[in-house]
């Protein structure tokens, strides 16, 4: 189906497209190298990787024996494996974005902000030896209060990261503090971004808490100039994702593109976020990350934030888990 503009480009007018995917043929499909932002990954895409395309597995192996890993040293190098899979699927999309690649810290240091500096910095290694500058990278790490420490720590040795996971404003506000470039705020439910037959659509927009804690934190960010940007993630219904046109940026699915980029835009299109926002129609101004216990009391206050933090952190470990055992099969052979 051909339109004369179609939502995806309508969108990119006002805002930033980038690719939730590490399948650089499927982006391809869609829009031409150069038309996307960034590219992003966390432990689904790279298991998804893994089986779409086994050899991978093989070639991450080779490349962590060639930077010096042994496999003798199963738990480490099964790591190094991971991080080398990261860093070959990043390189490869940083052919056709933009801007940066994303790569995810192991959902497991959520709450430990040494590991997660260490899992951080074991992916900008793998991402160096490739020949992958560090300021192509940015690195995903939860919005708990322990890995944005570790976010302010990676800032001040020159690695950019993101803080994810982000469900409450809260999160959004700390993670602005901890001197995050951006901050992944998810709209529709995760399990639907993984099964879409378990979307959930909604009558009014602001119904949808996704949507309206997106909205919220654009305002946020907006009325106090603050310059995280915030990425809308975890879409795949049209109307959210058309309901956040004006965010700085979008970080979309395969599937949801490819209905943007067949759908028609209507000649009247606006953008329903506003570029320009006034204090009075923004949350009260706040600050978390001098306070543990403030940050965590608010986030447990918030039952929705609870649960899909945990969620995510779960399925994050499960498809991990998954990961490394395919990878411990492959090298069992």
């Amino acid at each position: 189906m051909t339109v004369s503009k179609t939502m995806l480009d309508a969108i990119a007018e006002h805002t930033t497209i980038s690719a939730d995917t590490m399948w650089p043929e499927g982006a391809l499909a869609i829009k031409p190298a150069g038309y996307f932002g960034n590219a992003t990954s966390n432990q689904f895409h790279i298991w998804y990787m893994f089986n779409k395309k086994p050899s991978l597995i093989q070639e991450a192996i080779d490349c962590a024996k060639e930077f010096g890993y042994s496999a003798e040293d199963k738990e480490e190098f099964v790591e190094q494996v991971i991080n080398y899979a990261a860093a070959i699927l990043g390189r490869d999309m940083l052919k056709i974005v933009k801007g940066c690649s994303l790569s995810q810290t192991n959902p497991k240091f959520a709450y430990d902000t040494e590991k997660t500096i260490a899992s951080a910095e074991g992916f900008i290694k793998a991402y160096n030896n490739l020949g992958v500058p560090t300021e192509k990278v940015i690195i995903k790490v939860p919005a708990t209060f322990q890995a944005l420490e570790a976010a302010a720590v990676l800032k001040a040795k020159g690695i950019k990261t993101l803080g994810t996971m982000v469900h409450s404003l809260a999160q959004g506000i700390a993670a602005a503090e901890a001197g995050c470039v951006a901050i992944s705020t998810y709209v529709d439910e995760l399990a639907a971004n993984i099964d879409v037959s378990l979307l959930k659509e909604y009558d009014n927009l602001e119904d949808n808490y996704g949507w309206a804690l997106t909205r919220d934190i654009h305002n946020y960010y907006r009325a106090y100039s603050i310059k995280t940007r915030n990425i809308a993630a975890a879409m795949i219904g049209l109307d959210v994702t058309v309901g956040l046109t004006g965010i700085d940026e979008m970080t979309i699915p395969i599937s949801c593109l490819e209905k943007l980029a067949t759908t028609p835009a209507p000649a009247d299109f606006t953008p329903r976020l506003a570029s320009t926002i006034n204090i009075e129609d923004a949350p009260p101004e706040d600050k978390f990350m001098h306070d543990r216990a403030k940050l965590e009391a608010a986030i447990a206050a918030n039952k929705v934030a609870t649960f899909r933090i945990g969620d995510a952190i779960a399925t994050f470990e499960k498809y991990d888990s998954l990961t490394r055992q395919m990878i411990a099969a492959f090298i069992s052979k």
